[in-house]
């Protein structure tokens, strides 16, 4: 008897102990024994918001109270992102560079240390702008009047282009057209969801004394405007702000300078004012055009004026231009404000031919300058740094 009893006392103790042990161990699942961690991948796992420097994640699971293993990286570096370990439904991976492809895995476990089981993989590239020459095919006629808000921000909703429509040619975009001190200004911003870049141009018809020029971080551009004091002052940042997840739709704020006076502003109906939530509101009004004969280009085709170089420069920078006929030609230097420091060159009547124009950067102080080129059918600006 003494010997039967002794396994059934073992027995009786070890079934006690079980429950014990899994109480003990809040990350145990009762599924799961304790030396089996891995547990099944969550669904959906997909980049729901993105911006210029962040991607949200988010994924959904039909178990609750695990612990979920997320890593990155830089496809464009090839670097790696700082591994995160939650238990929520969602992460925010911020800090990220404008323009670069991420990848983005993620795995389950019942345990806070691991390890996970079987890994996804999401992909997704941060939102930037580019000033670029494009084609808008489907535009929309900015006829709309539109009142700027008090804060001077517009929102703006662009949605994307078809993905498999080739560059240049962009469509379903956003147009809006003012003047200032009666020099009109049309421009346009097309969204490319495969690259995530908000394109940027101005269309005709536009003042030569207005133009774009890049803030060099990838998620700015800047509206320069010549005044009639031969000064160049911003009129409006364009900023790209948010995408979301699936790529239909980007948002860009327009901030205007409260010290410029904006003139009958006008738009399409995809734009909205207010707090910068996720919205648009398309055009319902314009039809599409015949592609073969309504196409909109932008103002200048800028084949004749090439970039001056080196840039950044020390002693001189070497500025190329052809002019394919005769014609007037004058290339100004403008100081980091817009303050006009030198007129390099201005000649009324410049025979047809290829030319390079040479700036001595001797006396000028160390830092940013624009360079603006103008022909008889293009004006172009550029930023040019002087170092030590």
């Amino acid at each position: 008897m003494k010997k039967l009893l002794t396994p059934a006392v073992a027995l009786l103790l070890a079934c006690l102990w079980l429950p014990v042990g899994f109480a003990n161990n809040p990350a145990s699942n009762l599924f799961s024994a304790a030396s089996n961690c891995e547990a099944p991948p969550p669904f959906n796992f997909h980049a729901s918001e993105i911006t210029t420097t962040s991607v949200k994640l988010e994924w959904t699971h039909n178990m609750a109270n695990l612990y979920y293993f997320i890593s990155g990286s830089d496809v464009t570096l090839g670097t790696t992102l700082t591994p995160v370990i939650t238990q929520n439904l969602n992460h925010t991976f911020t800090g990220l560079t404008p323009g670069h492809d991420y990848a983005f895995q993620i795995g389950a476990s019942y345990c806070p240390d691991g390890p996970p089981g079987e890994i996804v993989e999401t992909l997704a590239t941060t939102l930037n702008i580019v000033i670029d020459e494009v084609v808008y095919l489907n535009g929309c006629s900015p006829i709309i009047p539109t009142a700027i808000p008090a804060d001077r921000r517009v929102w703006v909703g662009v949605l994307a282009s078809p993905k498999n429509l080739p560059l240049p040619n962009l469509n379903n975009c956003f147009e809006a057209q003012f003047t200032v001190d009666g020099n009109p200004f049309h421009f346009g911003m097309g969204y490319h969801s495969g690259l995530s870049r908000l394109y940027l141009n101005e269309l005709e018809p536009s003042s030569q004394r207005i133009w774009f020029t890049p803030a060099g971080d990838d998620q700015t551009a800047i509206c320069h405007y010549l005044n009639p004091q031969n000064n160049i002052v911003p009129l409006f940042i364009a900023r790209a702000v948010i995408t979301n997840g699936n790529g239909t739709m980007a948002i860009a704020t327009l901030d205007f300078d409260p010290n410029v006076e904006i003139r009958e502003f006008k738009t399409c109906n995809n734009f909205y004012t207010g707090g910068g939530a996720l919205g648009f509101h398309a055009d319902q009004t314009s039809s599409p055009t015949e592609l073969a004969g309504a196409l909109k280009h932008p103002r200048h085709p800028r084949q004749s004026l090439a970039k001056p170089s080196p840039n950044p420069f020390r002693e001189s920078i070497t500025v190329p231009y052809n002019l394919p006929e005769d014609g007037p030609v004058a290339v100004y230097l403008y100081n980091s404000v817009g303050m006009l420091v030198r007129t390099v060159e201005n000649n009324p009547k410049q025979a047809a031919g290829f030319y390079e124009t040479l700036i001595d950067g001797a006396g000028l102080p160390t830092g940013q300058y624009f360079l603006r080129v103008v022909t008889a059918t293009e004006s172009v600006v550029y930023p040019i740094l002087k170092t030590e």
